[in-house]
């Protein structure tokens, strides 16, 4: 036996020493084993993010909705489109993708600061420097709010189904879940706001044109009234009825008369009978020409005025028609605007995390340690490859 082993099994407070001194210089070796360019690419960085992410990085929860954005005339040629269908439920694919960008734009990101707190959502007790907000790189600006919350908030449309996914992350399960559910109250008011926007310029167009078509026919129908007030004629139509009917009786009485006459001349020339039938059929003549005159000899006369009033009748029954249509357009118009109409329909409410996913720890540390290797292989290649253009 040694003098060294006798020595340390007489006084093991030696061998602790000793092995403690073995320890550190073994610890050295090691230590010297890696040169600069090692410490700096490999072990050191790979030391600040054990630490992160085994120690200072917080539990982040996750609060996930999923809706569809539909309509009553779009097809939906998927599975889940023929559901929905069937109920009366279209989606509308494109439409989604407005949503999208709604959710993670700087509107929605501001309406969730001055509602809903989001500054404090990304700043509670216990979130970890790096994550929080405001922290030791970003400011304390709206714009440094809204590029922090697109790590944070994250919506994605499935473009076979329509579906549209919505994540929102926070420090607790409670601000999670407030969050994804502002959002998409916030999505519905703004699909709101694109119906009454669509509805109101689909309509102003047809309601003008109903406005013209009431304004063209109560003006026919003013020049009607002013025309019956100035020729004091209800309806020449009524009045020409009347006078043509009296054409024709006097013409049927001078007939009849001017006959009597003719036989009279022929069987009795001396008959005292003959005068009277002739002042009678002069008369009858008379009256047969002031009423044709009254029909047809003047500005004043019932075909003058029959053809006005014609002309102002024509022209009130084609604005009616107009105006008709017109009606029928607005009507069309207001059917479908309605079917047009876009509506957010849930599919999962935004659920209450019980549990944090994020960090993955394990596997953030091994993508992080693969990304130095990496690195540090680049570097490398980067440098024999100057070292062999320098000895070259």
């Amino acid at each position: 036996m040694s003098q060294l082993e006798f020595q340390r099994r007489a006084d093991p407070g030696l061998l602790t020493e000793d092995s403690t001194l073995g320890l550190g210089a073994t610890a050295i070796r090691i230590a010297r084993r890696f040169n600069p360019w090692q410490w700096g690419i490999i072990i050191i960085p790979s030391i600040l993010a054990g630490l992160y992410f085994f120690v200072i990085a917080s539990d982040q929860y996750m609060s996930e909705a999923r809706f569809i954005v539909r309509s009553q005339n779009r097809e939906m040629p998927t599975m889940l489109g023929s559901v929905l269908q069937s109920a009366g439920l279209q989606r509308s694919s494109d439409d989604a993708y407005a949503v999208q960008s709604f959710m993670t734009s700087r509107d929605a990101i501001r309406a969730l600061e001055r509602n809903n707190h989001l500054r404090d959502a990304f700043n509670r007790e216990g979130a970890d420097f790096i994550t929080r907000f405001p922290n030791l790189i970003s400011g304390s600006t709206f714009e440094a709010l809204y590029n922090h919350s697109q790590r944070f908030i994250d919506v994605e449309v499935d473009s076979s189904t329509g579906i549209i996914t919505l994540q929102v992350e926070a420090y607790s399960p409670d601000d999670a879940q407030a969050v994804a559910l502002a959002l998409l109250h916030y999505s519905e008011q703004m699909v709101n706001n694109l119906n009454a926007r669509a509805e109101a310029d689909s309509l102003a167009e047809a309601r003008k044109q109903v406005d013209e078509a009431e304004y063209q026919l109560g003006n026919i129908q003013r020049r009607l009234t002013a025309f019956r007030i100035s020729r004091k004629i209800l309806d020449p139509k009524l009045d020409s009825s009347s006078v043509y009917n009296t054409v024709s009786g006097i013409m049927a009485a001078r007939i009849n008369t001017a006959t009597q006459l003719a036989e009279l001349i022929k069987g009795s020339p001396s008959s005292p009978a003959i005068p009277e039938l002739k002042t009678r059929l002069d008369a009858l003549d008379a009256q047969l020409k002031d009423t044709t005159q009254k029909v047809t000899g003047g500005t004043n006369s019932i075909a003058d005025k029959l053809g006005d009033y014609d002309q102002l009748t024509l022209s009130e029954d084609v604005a009616a028609k107009m105006l008709e249509a017109a009606t029928q357009g607005l009507e069309t118009a207001e059917t479908e605007a309605q079917s047009k109409h876009l509506y957010i329909e849930h599919i999962a409410e935004p659920s209450l995390p019980d549990y944090a996913i994020y960090p993955r720890r394990v596997l953030d540390f091994a993508v992080a340690l693969a990304s130095i290797l990496v690195a540090y292989g680049v570097c490398w290649l980067l440098l024999a490859g100057v070292r062999e253009h320098s000895s070259a």
